[in-house]
């Protein structure tokens, strides 16, 4: 091969964990084919491409919707300056949802779904023939057992919480997860303890897993496996390991707790984390329903009151801002949030809503927030009652929908 090839991931705070996987994945299955580096920031990406012409230089991006924009803009930048001697590729979220905008912003391919397999098949391609395919779309190729992928890359020494489970049955209508990945995968426990005991040879102990619902691992008919869920728990714990389970990222969902309430007991038994994330979303009956969340508010508050006799801090996930919300339901809400405060001790992280691709929301215009509510946000913040990015957010997603807004 005339020309050497050189990969970089374009790593930020918020797809560190994707491009650690991807790291992983390529450490392990495609060792020998080129060289992999991890930047942290466009003008040291921007320097390495400069360094030399010998060689071929891919960059690949990860694309959630909070870098979206600025992704877009280096992506643009780096094909006015490299041209044709810079492979851009892509994927994540953004990538699978909107394909041709960012084809149109200069990545020369866009990877959809689940990309394990459509990657390092690209890449040997590529390796042998230096030619990029026709299709600049590249569709998911079947994976193989996901047990087969490792979770981080431990040869470099950089980790990541270990995915358990990928997809989710809920289908709330504002979320991608479900959508992303119709086909649910989990992982087994002779899985987790084999790289389990690779970070205990690096002296870690502690160990972070990552599902949508914390509380699904292994279940049949959305209830709780308390039975193999102890017994992971439990297994891993009497190796030494220090275990964080249905916090983030693995929040808990409502009805699990309150159709098998004897959970919290395991959790407290086995986990080192002292706060459990529960989603819930709104506070409004009506927007509930209309985002398909499959539970009540009295749902809710029964499992904050099963986890906080267990002595659990429990954090409530709430969104704001969902299209056809009125100011009845936000007030509906914020009233459940001092409800819930007042007597369980319940703390919030509060979230704008913002329209994701893929999702049956994503069309639909996000709801603008009174004054009124924003004055009472702020008020529950200072208390220390709520916190989150909701103002941040909010301004991302009108920034984004100025005409809509």
């Amino acid at each position: 091969m005339a020309k050497k090839i050189r990969f970089f991931f374009r790593r930020t705070n918020l797809n560190r964990y994707t491009i650690t996987y991807l790291t992983a994945l390529l450490d392990e299955h495609l060792p020998d084919f080129f060289e992999l580096k991890i930047v942290d920031g466009f003008g040291e990406l921007y320097k390495e491409l400069s360094l030399n012409s010998e060689f071929i230089s891919v960059v690949g991006y990860s694309l959630g919707v909070w870098e979206f924009k600025k992704h877009l803009e280096e992506i643009s930048q780096l094909k006015r300056s490299f041209k044709d001697k810079v492979i851009i590729i892509s994927g994540g979220p953004q990538a699978s949802g909107l394909p041709e905008e960012i084809l149109d912003r200069g990545a020369d391919l866009v990877f959809i779904g689940e990309a394990e397999e459509s990657l390092l098949s690209f890449l040997k391609d590529f390796y042998h023939s230096l030619e990029l395919p026709s299709e600049r779309i590249i569709k998911p190729q079947p994976l193989q057992d996901f047990n087969s992928y490792p979770p981080f890359a431990y040869k470099r020494g950089i980790f990541s919480p270990i995915e358990l489970r990928r997809g989710c049955e809920n289908k709330c209508f504002f979320c991608q997860t479900p959508y992303l990945f119709p086909q649910i995968r989990e992982r087994d426990l002779d899985y987790v303890k084999k790289y389990a005991n690779l970070l205990k040879e690096q002296g870690k102990k502690d160990l972070f897993f990552l599902l949508p619902d914390g509380l699904s691992y292994k279940q049949k008919n959305k209830g709780v496996n308390i039975t193999y869920l102890e017994k992971f728990l439990k297994e891993l714990s009497e190796e030494g390991f220090n275990l964080c389970w249905g916090y983030f990222p693995s929040e808990v969902f409502p009805t699990r707790v309150v159709n098998t309430p004897q959970v919290a007991k395991v959790l407290k038994k086995y986990v080192q984390n002292k706060k459990i994330s529960l989603g819930c979303q709104t506070g409004s009956p009506r927007i509930l329903e209309l985002i398909n969340r499959d539970h009540t508010l009295e749902d809710v508050r029964k499992a904050v009151k099963v986890l906080r006799e267990e002595g659990f801090q429990v954090i409530v996930d709430i969104i704001l801002g969902f299209p056809q919300e009125e100011l009845s339901d936000r007030w509906q809400t914020l009233n459940f949030i001092k409800d819930l405060a007042q007597n369980y001790q319940a703390k919030f992280n509060l979230h704008y809503f913002i329209r994701l691709p893929q999702t049956p929301f994503f069309k639909l215009k996000p709801t603008p927030i009174e004054e009124e509510i924003k004055d009472e946000i702020y008020s529950l913040m200072k208390k220390g009652i709520a916190f989150g990015n909701f103002f941040k957010q909010l301004k991302t997603a009108f920034g984004n929908n100025k005409n809509e807004a």
